[in-house]
């Protein structure tokens, strides 16, 4: 599911001449690939989260990564947990869409207007920093 996503929105960025980065997520983290993957996510202006499964639980752990960043994340919704989702969404720290296939066009949206892609970076480390507090 997640791989055909990335071959698709690979194909369709190919032709928009956006760069990509796929496979962040990683299953056997070793030293390296921490630094690796924080290191591209720093230099990345959005991150896209999409599931592995269907029915997939927000991966809040990840997510929460990206916020401390100050990135912007776009996320599909979690078919699990419609509340934490709306935690996210109402903090406004995470765009949600609710197709995989408008993701595509809310990324090119994002990378044109810089001053939206701004205000979702600064309301991601205000919510990053909202979680920390309330721990």
């Amino acid at each position: 599911r997640r791989d055909k996503f990335v071959d698709e929105f690979v194909a369709n960025s190919t032709k928009d001449n956006i760069s990509v980065i796929t496979k962040l997520h990683i299953d056997d983290i070793n030293f390296y690939d921490i630094y690796t993957r924080e290191f591209l996510a720093v230099h990345s202006k959005i991150v896209v989260n999409v599931h592995q499964y269907e029915d997939s639980a927000l991966e809040s752990h990840r997510i929460n990564n990206m916020l401390s960043l100050g990135k912007c994340v776009i996320s599909e919704r979690s078919r699990s947990d419609p509340l934490l989702d709306a935690e996210y969404e109402q903090m406004g720290a995470i765009l949600f869409v609710d197709r995989l296939e408008d993701v595509y066009e809310v990324v090119k949206r994002l990378l044109a207007d810089e001053e939206e892609r701004q205000t979702l970076e600064a309301l991601a480390i205000e919510k990053y920093w909202s979680i920390q507090n309330d721990t």
